[in-house]
């Protein structure tokens, strides 16, 4: 769904100012004293210049325009045309990369710049334009800034050469933005027969072109974006989604007319909002999915925090031992609002309400009413940006940085405590939120201090790490396991209909909310949001508003304007439905007339000797019952004696179609029981189902290679030294017509790959060059990406290498890394990271550009391509024919990285690519430069925790401290060289 990014992102347009505008980045050189050199990128922005180092140890800096005192040219150096930045302030953020509060430091600063590839005029004509124009004040300001914003938009197109398939064509282009939480990134957006393909006028990562498969996409929402119908979001069938606003609802319009237009866009109806309400009453959908389907109906989207998705608290036992979810005491009384749960505190806003209520009725005869006269009950809203901050805090700690200005929130004002944010919302007059999905859902990441960030210390003396939770849970998965339990209680389930008529149903808005305690400020509801902008003409009054309504709260749709219908049924989960179908499923069989047995009665013999012997409805029978049993109890398929598997072997033998299409049908459940395994080999199984493997009928042929999967998977054994003309038939059936075939068939290559006989035996009968013809076809994403791990497996062998310099695998393999679709992305870089292992490859990857996706990879967030890419760098590092284009590029930064992984792994391949480096890089004070030396002897001192990385570590240290220079760092840094 994006492209690849070559480096790890370490901007991002959180990172700006409020209002600030990012024009593009230039590559440079930072230069300061004793020849430090640090390489990175310029950012010009509207308000600001940015600095971003490739060092990842080194901050972010921001420059802001009006602390800038002096830009000019300097002396070149190196032949490198240089500038100077003089300013009065130096904004760090990203220190280490990590997402901790920015520093502000203020002095005489100086700054010295060269770029790298790009005419010095030009760069210092554009900062001194917008350092002039920053000091201009009115409406003059805002004009020129405009025009410059609107000439760098139009230099932006859109080209067909960045299509993807030939066919491809320009639809429809328009000019919209991308909106993610707390940033809206504005550029082209083109529409093909195929793809959705979306050009950033403001590229903040290294992949310009982010793109959008039509046939992928399963719902299409319209959206409210900041009170104007602007707003689409298209859902994927991965689970994602993008959210895209445009100028006005004409082009909305038009986008959305073109794009179920196209051929390649097969979504089904979605099911109305009556059917879902109908679907939840009868216990057909969890509360969860019902609750998530009517936020994003009622407008809540994940990608805007303005109308993040909103769920009720359920609980209110957040301190007993255990909890007791069919007590009616563990839970909140959901037929009213937060404000309204704790009486005293209700008592004091119904006062303050009748005295609004008497203030506005003066005002009326006074005639200066006013939308800020409009009597509330509640001063604060149950959602707001503030509080979805303040719950994703530990997940996206950037996103507070953001809104509280490039500062955490004082500690005691964090999220600390379940227990005490519920009794916070039970009493404060000001805290009135409700939950988010997150607390219901499987991922407790916003729970977790995983990156170890400093948020500070309680006034109780308590340093705030990961959330403190209830007694009754042990851990954060099992306190969002017992929450979604709570809200599929049958309590909630009968008592949930209450809230909904709360947040998105008939009792929101007139009598019925007043009724039920449910009065939020004006401004909080679209409508009248919309009403009174539309009526002031005041500007400044006009931004206070807007500012009230992006802060302090929105109220969802209305859906529903009666009451909604209490849920009849208890909503019974996949699990416990499926179990309940296989239980009726049983009971269903339908004994054939005549046949000696009952239900009961019957076993596996039995069948088998119906299967082969019988015919018609018996047979059926038997079959139906083996797949129900082994759904259910597949011990119950053991076979007890050979001499009643010996017919079902016989049978595979057949030369009646029909037989041998009974017999390996049968046999594939079977083998779901381990012990049949052995039995079953034993009578010269292997034999007749090879045979099958070119048999002309399909059916039987997918349920052969299903075979070979299964015996891959757990009973190698039986499969070491496969048959040549069996690995021959599935290298044809690579290239048949069924793509399940040909992904099954990749597949079992990949698992009879693991053996290293038969891993010769493939690569001898050219299956890399068949499989390789498949990667072409982009469009089956499921087989290229299942080719790519199966030639990962087959690489390893030094046979392949020859095979795949036959066939060019690496130039394929460097453009799927750069593919958009990640399935496809990954799995090729898992490929390249194998291929790395081969000494002949390494240059070539270093000069393909292979060395950045690594690089990139080795920060991934997938552990499994994180590990195999921190791997294939620390390879890299031991070739001497490319390890000078590693350190010149960012090798040794990604090195540096992989030392502060948690993982153990990781932590010696760093080692081991520090080892190299010291023992055969020349300039050894580059590590130094860099900031790898602290990296390094952090890995020495692991002791035994990591006792392999302890010891290349040491040996590093030991050969770097023979450079006079570097044993002097050694010492004045970290004292006498580790031993």
């Amino acid at each position: 769904m994006k492209g690849w990014e070559s480096r790890v992102q370490r901007f991002s347009l959180l990172l700006l100012q409020e209002g600030e505008y990012y024009f593009r980045d230039y590559n440079c050189i930072q230069l300061s004293g004793s020849n430090i050199r640090l390489e990175g990128q310029l950012k010009i922005c509207s308000l600001s210049i940015y600095f971003v180092p490739h060092n990842l140890n080194e901050p972010v800096f921001r420059l802001p325009y009006h602390s800038i005192t002096g830009v000019r040219p300097s002396d070149a150096e190196d032949s490198l045309e240089t500038f100077e930045v003089a300013a009065l302030e130096r904004i760090d953020m990203k220190t280490g990369n990590r997402n901790i509060p920015y520093i502000w430091n203020r002095g005489q600063f100086v700054f010295k710049f060269a770029l790298t590839y790009t005419d010095l005029e030009t760069v210092l004509a554009q900062i001194q334009r917008l350092i002039y124009i920053s000091t201009t004040d009115g409406q003059g300001r805002e004009e020129m800034l405009q025009e410059i914003i609107d000439a760098h938009e139009d230099s932006v197109q859109f080209s067909p050469g960045w299509f993807m398939d030939d066919g491809e064509n320009i639809q429809l282009e328009l000019t919209a933005s991308r909106v993610t939480p707390l940033c809206w990134h504005r550029g082209r957006l083109v529409i093909s027969p195929v793809r959705v393909y979306f050009l950033p006028f403001n590229v903040v990562s290294s992949a310009p072109l982010l793109t959008y498969s039509i046939k992928d996409v399963v719902t299409i929402q319209k959206r409210t974006h900041q009170l104007r119908d602007i707003g689409i979001e298209l859902f994927f069938s991965g689970g994602e989604s993008v959210y895209f606003a445009f100028k006005g609802p004409g082009e909305l319009d038009r986008f959305y007319k073109k794009l179920v237009e196209q051929p390649s866009l097969t979504i089904e109806k979605e099911r109305t909002l009556k059917q879902r309400r109908k679907d939840w009453a009868s216990g057909k959908i969890s509360n969860f999915d019902y609750l998530m389907f009517l936020n994003s109906q009622a407008n809540r989207s994940f990608n805007d925090l303005t109308q993040y998705p909103i769920f009720p608290w359920v609980l209110s036992d957040y301190r007993s031992e255990v909890l007791d979810l069919n007590s009616r005491s563990s839970y909140r009384d959901l037929r009213k609002p937060i404000g309204a749960l704790e009486p005293k505190r209700l008592e004091n806003f119904l006062a303050r309400y009748g005295e609004m209520k008497r203030m506005e009725e003066e005002a009326k005869r006074e005639g200066r009413q006013s939308y800020t006269d409009v009597p509330f009950m509640f001063g604060c809203h149950y959602s707001t940006p503030g509080y979805v901050v303040y719950y994703l805090l530990r997940d996206k700690p950037q996103l507070m940085l953001k809104l509280q200005n490039g500062r955490f929130d004082s500690p005691d004002r964090l999220l600390c405590s379940i227990k005490e944010t519920w009794e916070s919302v039970l009493s404060l007059p000001t805290d009135l939120k409700e939950l988010i999905p997150e607390f219901y859902s499987d991922n407790p990441e916003f729970l977790l201090n995983k990156e170890g960030l400093d948020f500070g210390v309680r006034q109780n003396g308590k340093i705030v790490r990961d959330v403190e939770l209830p007694p009754w849970a042990s851990d954060a998965k099992d306190f969002q396991a017992k929450m979604r339990a709570a809200l599929e209680s049958n309590y909630v389930s009968a008592n949930l209909h209450h809230w909904i008529d709360l947040i998105f149903g008939y009792k929101q808005r007139g009598p019925r909310a007043e009724k039920s305690f449910n009065i939020f400020p004006h401004l909080t509801y679209d409508d009248n949001a919309k009403a009174c902008l539309e009526t002031e003409t005041e500007e400044r009054r006009r931004k206070a508003m807007n500012d009230q309504i992006r802060e302090f709260g929105r109220t969802p749709s209305q859906l529903y304007s009666t009451p909604h219908p209490k849920r009849r049924v208890a909503y019974i989960s996949i699990r416990e439905r499926l179990a309940n179908v296989k239980a009726r499923l049983l009971s269903s069989l339908t004994v054939p007339k005549g046949l000696p047995c009952t239900k009961k009665k019957m076993d596996v013999k039995r069948a088998l000797k119906l299967v082969l012997t019988k015919g018609g409805g018996d047979t059926g029978y038997a079959k139906r019952w083996l797949e129900i049993t082994a759904l259910t109890d597949s011990s119950k398929l053991a076979i007890k004696k050979s001499v009643h598997a010996q017919g079902l072997v016989n049978a595979l033998r057949s030369k009646k179609l029909a037989k041998k299409k009974a017999a390996i049908q049968i046999i594939d459940i079977l083998m779901r029981e381990p012990s049949n395994v052995e039995i079953l080999m034993g009578l010269g199984l292997q034999e007749p189902f090879i045979d099958a493997m070119s048999c002309e009928d399909l059916e039987v042929v997918e349920c052969a290679v299903d075979l070979i999967i299964i015996l891959s998977a757990k009973h190698s054994e039986f499969i070491d030294s496969f048959n040549v003309d069996a690995l021959a038939a599935l290298k044809r059936l690579v290239s048949g017509r069924s793509e399940r075939l040909q992904i099954k068939s990749v597949r079992a290559l990949g698992e009879l790959g693991k053996l290293r006989n038969n891993r010769s035996r493939i690569i001898q009968l050219d299956s890399i060059q068949a499989m390789s013809a498949d990667l072409k076809n982009t469009r089956k994403t499921n087989l290229v990406a299942c080719v790519l791990e199966t030639l990962s497996i087959i690489s390893v062998d030094s046979d392949a290498f020859a095979k795949i310099k036959e066939v060019d695998l690496l130039r394929r393999v460097l453009t799927l890394c750069q593919y958009p679709e990640p399935k496809i992305q990954n799995a090729a870089t898992l490929c390249l990271a194998t291929l790395s292992m081969h000494n002949g490859f390494r240059l070539e990857i270093a000069q393909r550009g292979g060395l950045s996706i690594l690089c990139a990879s080795s920060c991934s967030a997938d552990h499994r391509l994180q590990e195999v890419s921190s791997s294939a760098l620390s390879n890299m590092f031991a070739d001497t024919s490319v390890i000078d284009t590693i350190v010149r590029e960012e090798g040794l930064w990604s090195i540096i990285s992989m030392a502060n992984s948690p993982s153990p792994k990781i932590q010696r391949h760093a080692a081991r690519a520090f080892w190299h480096l010291a023992v055969h890089h020349e300039n050894k004070k580059l590590l130094y430069d860099l900031g790898g030396l602290s990296s390094l002897v952090k890995l020495a001192r692991n002791g035994e925790r990591n006792i392999q990385s302890t010891l290349l570590a040491e040996e590093a240290i030991s050969r770097l401290s023979e450079d006079a220079f570097m044993r002097g760092k050694i010492k004045e840094e970290h004292g006498e060289p580790l031993k």
